[in-house]
């Protein structure tokens, strides 16, 4: 709204938000002739520390699957955002970090192994405070992938045996392939061989 009182005149602006930030100018016009001014209207955000309105979630996933944490923070100044995994910093050149100016935090990883498991925690910090939000990630192993052939006989893991190589102490042992590799045993008897 422009109000003028007697020889001044002004621009009032009731609300103000962001977008009202810009350049604002003046001109006067008589038969004398043209002025103007200019003046540059900045909004300052109103300071406040860091918060998560968006909190990170638990998952549970398998070994191999990729995985992605999203949380969501505010604040002004733009906060700072670190990201640990236990009490490991993650660095941004190890990849998959994100942070928008929005505030849309995430962290992904492409293919997730047992150690990947544990506690994350994502923490934001400006001058005026900090907050942090957690979150556990359990990574599963695959279950053993038995695979047979077409008579529906096991599959072996070897395949530089030549027909006639098996002996008849070994002909009826079992023969398999599991991913992953497992840890095997066999007995005689009581006693491991």
């Amino acid at each position: 709204m422009v109000s003028t009182r007697g020889r001044q005149t002004a621009v009032i602006i009731s609300n103000v938000n962001v977008d009202d930030g810009c350049i604002y100018s003046c001109t006067v016009e008589n038969s004398e002739g043209v002025s103007s001014c200019a003046g540059t209207l900045e909004i300052v955000e109103e300071s406040r520390p860091p918060m998560f309105t968006q909190q990170l979630q638990d998952i549970s996933l398998m070994d191999g699957e990729r995985f992605q944490l999203l949380c969501k923070v505010t604040g002004y100044p733009e906060p700072e955002i670190t990201w640990t995994h236990g009490v490991t910093k993650i660095r941004e050149k190890d990849g998959g970090l994100s942070y928008t100016t929005s505030g849309n935090c995430s962290l992904t990883v492409t293919e997730a192994f047992p150690e990947d498991a544990g506690q994350y925690a994502c923490t934001a910090k400006n001058c005026y405070g900090m907050a942090t939000t957690t979150c556990h990630v359990e990574v599963g192993l695959q279950e053993p992938d038995y695979g047979t052939d077409d008579t529906g006989s096991l599959l072996t893991d070897s395949e530089d045996e030549e027909e006639g190589d098996v002996t008849e102490s070994t002909a009826n042992l079992p023969r398999f392939v599991v991913r992953p590799p497992p840890t095997l045993n066999f007995k005689v008897g009581d006693r491991i061989v």
